[in-house]
């Protein structure tokens, strides 16, 4: 059975994967300029 949250545990939760996607857009932002970085490279030889 799954257990009720209350909702300050809910909000808490909400806060942490907030935070989560943050960093992870963070990351993607930093893969993507390293992506077109190399597609640069590529092109020019």
């Amino acid at each position: 059975m799954r257990r009720k949250y209350s909702d300050e545990e809910l909000l808490l939760i909400l806060e942490d994967a907030r935070k989560q996607m943050i960093e992870l857009k963070a990351k993607l932002d930093v893969l993507l300029e390293k992506l077109d970085e190399l597609e640069r490279e590529c092109m020019q030889s």
